[in-house]
């Protein structure tokens, strides 16, 4: 038994021990390092203007994701002729790892879901907000097994740690100074990297919306700014704390404080819980270094009042209110709660009903108010012509009679909030005239979890307490890649009033989990799930009594922790080109320096 045990471990470290080239790693190199600093104009016309709630010119301006998401299918085209290369050539044990099984069928899923999509045009290339295609997702999944192909030995990781790093010190300059109130990007200079000459006479016309001191990076918003950060933080410190050359400990310093200043001008609460929830599993897995080696306590001490001292001399009163914004769960009750476009106008406010209609009269048309006992409510005109309902049940509302191309619209004001409604269109029903000037009907969206607690946080609760419903008609496939703007009901016009979405179009659910749950169907969301569990227990298995920190113990420990970081942002964000190829990548990386590591280690527990 002795014999064959020993043959088995030579046998998986001659898998790790064969040729390579370190120039293989360079395709991961591009999507850590480069990826995210890409930014170009592009203008976007996804013609969607032939939905009822969507505006007639369509058309976005894009800087950050268009061409993030074309280089990466370049890379990942690239990544895919190697991987072929790879199996045809070599005897790879990948399909020893059982772990990959539920990877491909979230790949398979992601590509059904897509092909058989209403809306499969958008899947196919990309949509505004979004720009993740089928062949995005799908590339997701080769990312990780690129990386367990090719990352095989300490020269592999070396020099891929190199250059990464290089690159999040790039970023992460960006970010500081944009935190200072100096932003790069909106210098004269900066701008000119990211538009066409065509548009250098109209510099001064293209400005960031974010505000001042104002943390976006080149990564579309600041709270994918947190995203990023809660990664790259966890990694970072794990690599610091067993760092032992000096130049790598300034190094791995400098970008640490770098992100801390980026994390503070990005405003983002959810990072800050997610690397704070990190903490533990970084203390457990380093305690034989942290614990017993004075210079490594006084280091990571050091680091944690820094961080301290950081936040105290900072105004920004989120990082006060950051807990109490999670925790405080308060319901929310809006005087407005439902409007039917029936025969009758019914407008549900305060907890009563009040129908409404408009009639020609001879040459002129009157407005009629009914209770819900079908009682006529008395009115009358104030000075400026407008009608007040007598009852003081309603109160907040007003109404009026105007025109719109010829047809009559009645007009109302609900608590200071214009609202206006038709029933000119030959059916004698009422239709809800949007901020678009289109006609559509206004639906109550069916709710779960959240109802009532749309307001929590930042009005996530409405979103989430929307998308949830979703799920249920998509448990094998989903409405396909790009495609959530489609799936929500867009036409839920009063609860995205008061949850003060009234003015935007709602494009994703702040959530990846019900993003890819929607998108791609209940099975892929479990497929994930599956897959990153299988990965998360064996990690756990793998690293819990390590006491010699190698170069791919240090590098598996900080991504395994990187990955758990964004696994916890992603409850309150959604997936973007800007940071998921990050996550990818340094998930491979973890799942390549596991491979490893077992291999090094006699009856280790491989990811089967």
């Amino acid at each position: 038994m002795a014999n064959k045990s020993t043959s088995k471990t030579k046998s998986k470290q001659h898998s790790y021990t064969s040729q390579s080239s370190k120039y293989l790693v360079i395709p991961i190199i591009l999507i850590l390092a480069v990826l995210p600093l890409i930014m170009h104009y592009h203008l976007d016309n996804p013609d969607i203007s032939s939905y009822s709630w969507a505006s007639q010119n369509s058309s976005t301006l894009d800087f950050f994701l268009h061409y993030k998401q074309i280089f990466f299918l370049i890379i990942s085209a690239v990544m895919l002729v190697l991987i072929i290369l790879n199996i045809k050539k070599s005897n790879s044990n990948f399909k020893d790892l059982k772990l990959f099984i539920p990877l491909l069928l979230l790949g398979v899923l992601n590509l059904l879901s897509t092909i058989t999509s209403e809306t499969a045009k958008y899947g196919y290339w990309g949509i505004f907000d979004q720009f993740e295609s089928v062949f995005t997702l799908i590339s997701y999944s080769l990312i990780v097994i690129y990386c367990y192909l090719y990352i095989k030995k300490e020269e592999d990781l070396a020099y891929l740690l190199h250059y990464f790093m290089i690159g999040v010190l790039v970023i992460v300059f960006i970010g500081s100074l944009q935190a200072i109130g100096h932003d790069f990007l909106a210098t004269e200079i900066g701008k000119k990297l990211y538009l066409p000459r065509t548009q250098w006479s109209n510099l001064a016309g293209y400005t960031m919306s974010f505000g001042k001191n104002r943390t976006y990076m080149t990564l579309f918003n600041p709270n994918y700014v947190g995203v990023y950060v809660s990664m790259l933080i966890p990694f970072i410190l794990c690599l610091l704390i067993t760092e032992k050359t000096k130049k790598a400990l300034a190094l791995y310093s400098t970008i640490l404080l770098g992100l801390i200043i980026s994390l503070l001008g990005s405003e983002s609460k959810t990072s800050i819980i997610c690397i704070i929830a990190t903490i533990p599993f970084l203390l457990f897995f380093f305690r034989a270094k942290i614990f017993t080696n004075k210079k490594i306590s006084m280091i990571t001490t050091g680091f944690l009042l820094v961080g301290i001292l950081i936040i105290s001399l900072t105004n920004f009163s989120f990082i006060k209110n950051t807990f109490q914004s999670f925790t405080n769960i308060t319901k929310s009750t809006p005087n407005l709660t439902d409007i039917k476009t029936d025969k009758l106008l019914t407008i549900t406010y305060k907890g009563n009903n009040l129908n409404i209609d408009i009639k020609l009269e001879d040459t002129n048309y009157n407005t009629y108010f009914y209770d819900e006992k079908e009682s006529i409510l008395a009115s009358h005109k104030d000075e400026s012509g407008q009608l007040i309902i007598d009852d003081e049940r309603f109160q907040g509302i007003t109404a009026a009679i105007g025109y719109a191309d010829s047809l009559a619209v009645l007009q109302l004001s609900i608590d200071g909030t214009d609202w206006n409604f038709t029933n000119q269109l030959g059916d004698d029903t009422f239709y809800y005239i949007n901020k678009y000037g289109k006609l559509d009907k206004i639906v109550q969206a069916d709710s779960a979890i959240f109802t009532g607690y749309e307001n929590y946080a930042s009005g996530r609760g409405y979103i989430w307490s929307r998308s949830i419903p979703l799920l249920k008609d998509r448990i094998i496939l989903g409405e396909g890649a790009n495609s959530y703007v489609f799936a929500f009901p867009q036409q839920d016009y009063v609860n995205l009033y008061n949850s003060g979405f009234g003015d935007e179009l709602l494009t994703k659910p702040h959530s990846f989990y019900l993003q890819l749950g929607i998108q791609s169907g209940l099975l892929a969301l479990i497929s994930f799930l599956v897959f990153y569990i299988i990965y998360f227990v064996w990690s756990i298995r793998l690293y819990k009594n390590i006491v010699s920190y190698t170069l791919f113990t240090r590098t598996g420990i900080a991504s395994f922790i990187a990955t758990i970081g964004f696994m916890l942002a992603g409850i309150t964000n959604d997936s973007s080109m800007a940071v998921s190829p990050v996550f990818w990548s340094l998930l491979g990386i973890g799942i390549a320096c596991n491979a490893y590591n077992a291999s090094q280690i006699p009856n280790s527990t491989k990811g089967k």
